[in-house]
């Protein structure tokens, strides 16, 4: 007699770790992404306003990037102190005694 099984719950720990790592990539490199274009399309030569704008922007965009890496790595963390909880498995129907007709 065959049995079913469930999937083991690694595959899925694996995806999220997965997932995690593509949400770090992006919100890190979309802010920078972002100020890089800023950077490249300031007016030249530079005024002194631009500059501040420039300076700020750099300012906010590291502030996004620091706080999405804390959150990151607390979001990390703490699905590594949880332990996902134990999947039911199939088990075979158990022949207890014969039924005399």
């Amino acid at each position: 007699m065959s049995r079913l099984t469930t999937a083991s719950p690694r595959p899925i720990h694996s995806a999220f770790q997965r997932k995690l790592a593509l949400i770090a990539v992006f919100g890190t490199l979309l802010p920078l992404a972002i100020l890089s274009l800023m950077f490249l399309l300031v007016p030249m030569p530079l005024t002194p306003a631009a500059a501040d704008i420039l300076r700020s922007a750099g300012r906010f965009a590291g502030a996004i990037v620091l706080v999405h890496w804390a959150v990151t790595l607390a979001v990390w963390v703490a699905s590594k102190a949880v332990k996902p909880a134990p999947t039911a498995e199939w088990q075979g129907i158990k022949l207890v005694r014969r039924a005399n007709a």
